[in-house]
């Protein structure tokens, strides 16, 4: 009978642990600054502000304290699982930053009004 063993144990486990661990942080801390510049930048726009609550959503369940290096495989799911959430919010960053812009402000352009002058105009008084 053919079965897949997924097990970690070995000279080098303690030292694939402890990559996957802080890979898992690293890509955390990465996600958590990613907030912060969404945040910072989302006081104008209704999209940014849902950009920034799926960041806090995605690291309510960030593999870094969801996903264990110890039992399982050596952490590979642990690191492959918080790369791809690291991916995941740099696109949502990209995303509301590129796409979804606060309007700037620029310069009014000139609406073709008339500029009147004190003789032109109709609501001045007759002493003036």
């Amino acid at each position: 009978m053919d079965e897949i063993l997924l097990a970690c144990s070995g000279e080098g486990a303690p030292a694939a642990m402890a990559l996957a661990t802080t890979i898992g942080w690293y890509c955390f801390a990465v996600d958590a600054m990613l907030l912060l510049a969404i945040a910072g930048r989302s006081v104008r726009s209704g999209v940014k502000k849902l950009a920034s609550g799926i960041f806090v959503a995605l690291l309510l369940v960030h593999p870094a304290w969801t996903v264990s290096a110890i039992h399982g495989d050596c952490g590979i799911e642990k690191e492959i699982l918080s790369l791809l959430s690291t991916g995941f919010a740099l696109g949502v960053y990209i995303v509301a930053v590129c796409f979804f812009r606060s309007p700037k402000i620029t310069a009014v352009e000139p609406t073709g009004a008339k500029v009147v002058t004190s003789e032109e105009n109709p609501y001045r008084s007759p002493g003036d």
